[in-house]
């Protein structure tokens, strides 16, 4: 079994170095970055530290083939290197000794990832442990034409939902709409689903999830649900799609950025829900996404309502906080979709 990069046998393994290590192998940016304090007038610069941080974090990343990529942690260890010289202490042997090599190789050096791309470590646990998902995504936000292939904000906060309301899909089956590079369908496979489909429709957004799924598969020690990938088109999906890969949740996240893709998701989601009624099956619906525009929230409820639903608010302003995504987004909901008729709260009300 992969042993966490702060294991507990480790003295500098505390929660100091785990919460610099779910920022470096999470690619927190680097202005975002934040080195939390540490106790008794210690320092990050200390010989300590420096052994802490290459044990506990480069060294496990590098014997569990999850390092970022070159470029990202060039970047930190540079920052780290001339912070550690400023303080006028000793640079350790090995941490030297991984800079000089990261150097050599170039920041456009990215190893066996395609061009600018990186790995990137989610751990579930409140402490670091064993229990995480690794993903190749994009360092960038738009990347053959696309933006699915990089994690966004409110994947990440949809996720933190599950890991504290897992019954939501325990022993269920679970997709999910425009799965991108596949973080919260991992997570979910993680939180005992029963199963669980990914579904998207870019051909290079499919080919990383499939890679992404495939590392999961091969290297994960933990118990995990089945996954399958499936292509599925908002705009065109039809009630046999929806037949065949019906289940008891369905998830999206970040899916209502782009007014342009509102009447596909609409209809995409009224299909889904049309043939859970055909069966009398419940199905479950929920939605994460970013507030960026007001108006596009309005526009979503309603084209719900056309179809006899709407979204009701679950969880509003809940920003990612045990993930590190690529931007700060602050506002961000968590909504259920719902019968129009049922209850109060619903958006548009």
């Amino acid at each position: 079994m992969n042993q966490a990069p702060a294991a507990a046998k480790d003295a500098h393994a505390d929660a100091a170095v785990e919460t610099v290590a779910r920022q470096v192998l999470g690619n927190c940016p680097h202005h975002l970055f934040q080195w939390p304090p540490l106790a008794n007038g210690e320092q990050w610069t200390s010989l300590d530290r420096q052994q802490a941080i290459h044990t506990n974090i480069l060294k496990w990343a590098t014997d569990y083939h999850v390092l970022p990529n070159t470029k990202y942690l060039s970047t930190f260890l540079r920052r780290y290197v001339r912070m550690i010289e400023e303080a006028g202490e000793e640079l350790d042997e090995d941490l030297l000794t991984f800079h000089c090599d990261l150097m050599g190789q170039g920041a456009a050096d990215t190893g066996d990832l395609p061009h600018d791309f990186t790995l990137k470590t989610y751990f579930l646990d409140s402490r670091v442990s064993d229990n995480y998902v690794t993903t190749m995504e994009s360092a960038n936000t738009i990347s053959g034409g696309t933006t699915g292939l990089k994690t966004w904000p409110a994947s990440l906060s949809m996720a933190e939902y599950l890991l504290t309301h897992p019954d939501l899909i325990r022993g269920k089956t679970v997709v999910e709409l425009g799965s991108g590079v596949g973080v919260l369908g991992l997570v979910c496979a993680r939180l005992s689903a029963a199963r669980v489909a990914l579904t998207d429709v870019n051909a290079s957004v499919l080919s990383v999830l499939e890679k992404n799924v495939d590392r999961f598969r091969q290297r994960t020690t933990l118990p995990a649900a089945p996954i399958e990938i499936h292509s599925l088109d908002w705009f065109s999906v039809e009630d046999h799609e929806a037949d065949a890969h019906l289940g008891d949740v369905l998830l999206c996240a970040d899916t209502v950025y782009d007014p342009d893709l509102l009447p596909g998701l609409a209809h995409c989601l009224h299909t889904f829900l049309r043939a859970a009624a055909r069966r009398n099956r419940p199905l479950a619906v929920y939605m994460a996404t970013a507030i960026r525009r007001e108006s596009t929230f309005h526009d979503l409820n309603d084209r719900l309502r056309k179809v006899g639903f709407a979204y009701r608010i679950i969880l509003d302003d809940c920003p990612p906080m045990r993930f590190y995504p690529d931007e700060a987004v602050t506002q961000i909901a968590v909504l259920e979709i719902v019968p129009v008729s049922d209850g109060t709260g619903v958006g548009g009300e």
